[in-house]
């Protein structure tokens, strides 16, 4: 009986999401709570149905096209082969690390910015803050995605390719976020430093760029190899829904062997799907710095709030203004004039 209703519960979300652009609770708790039930096999149907729907309705909007001359390069060897990397292994490294100049710009932009102290959007601090009790900075997307190079990687077509592969379809920006985490003794819940999965959407991919080195002892990125396919997941962990779970239970179910650990240095790139366990460890020793975009393949899902930005914040040395207004990949976001 809970089956059938959180399926007319998910129904009648996704008519209203298709009406209105507009997601309820309901339908997202009914969304989570079949995913589990099934342990990823209503998400592999859903998202066949999904595609299917787009080529059906043959939803097109404009792509975004770089200015030639000014397009970010990210070049790999093994780029060919990161869709089959992805499916079977849930997260890619890029062996190439983004430019150093790039990096340097970003950080630097970071520094000028407060952001909100251990996710308290009222109280704001600068990074290079020396208040012991702060152990967690994030930023306003609004104020992130004014920076030039965040704007033109979140458009570049390494990372949209990857995603259009991945998906089946054209990808939206769900999410762009810089977080900055400190040393701390234990790990945190609150900071996602616990195994767990992700489930905001349809279907995704998060990108993540290491903005400092990240040793073992600065705060890693981890992940179970291959826990993000149907049926991967054990059911006594999945069943307990969308929670984080303290190691010393996880591996009551899990093989460590399964554990990857993603270190390296400043301007470091992965891609994963993060319906895969995965945590961000607490660093021991020095701060860690990740930039994070997400993108989807709809904005059905969890609430999202639409942010609004003013169109003349995209540089037309670099974009065509009206494809920025006009495409998927930024639809998200709403433009004043």
């Amino acid at each position: 009986m809970k089956f059938i209703t959180n399926l007319f519960y998910l129904i009648i979300g996704f008519i209203t999401f298709f009406l209105k652009k507009r997601n309820s609770e309901n339908s997202y708790q009914a969304f989570v709570k079949i995913y589990c039930l099934t342990n990823g096999l209503s998400s592999s149907i859903i998202n066949i149905c999904h595609r299917l729907f787009n080529k059906l309705i043959n939803l097109k909007k404009k792509k975004i096209s770089l200015i030639h001359s000014d397009k970010i390069k990210i070049v790999d060897k093994n780029i060919g082969q990161t869709d089959t990397i992805l499916r079977n292994n849930s997260y890619f490294k890029f062996e190439n690390l983004l430019n150093k100049k790039i990096c340097d710009n970003i950080l630097d932009y970071v520094y000028s910015l407060k952001g909100f102290a251990n996710r308290d959007k009222n109280f704001k601090i600068s990074l290079d803050h020396n208040d012991p009790n702060v152990t967690f900075i994030n930023y306003h997307e609004k104020d992130l995605i004014k920076n030039e190079y965040i704007q033109k990687l979140a458009a570049n077509e390494i990372f949209l390719k990857i995603c259009r592969d991945y998906f089946g379809t054209d990808p939206i920006i769900s999410n762009i976020g810089v977080a900055v985490t400190y040393p701390t003794d234990e790990p945190k819940t609150e900071y996602a430093q616990l195994y767990h999965f992700d489930l905001d959407r349809l279907k995704w991919l998060k990108f993540f760029i290491y903005l400092s080195d990240v040793k073992k002892e600065n705060g890693p990125h981890m992940y179970i190899e291959g826990s993000h396919k149907t049926f991967s997941k054990p059911y006594n962990l999945v069943k307990k829904g969308y929670v984080r779970i303290p190691d010393h239970e996880f591996f009551n179910h899990v093989s460590k062997s399964k554990e990857r650990i993603i270190t390296g240095d400043k301007g470091t790139i992965l891609v994963g799907d993060t319906s895969a366990f995965h945590k961000g460890t607490n660093p021991t020793l020095n701060k860690r710095i990740l930039l994070q975009f997400e993108y989807s393949s709809s904005l059905f899902g969890g609430n999202l709030d639409r942010i609004n930005l003013d169109k003349n914040i995209f540089n037309e040395k670099f974009f065509h203004t009206e494809e920025v207004k006009t495409s998927k990949l930024f639809s998200r976001y709403n433009f004043t004039i």
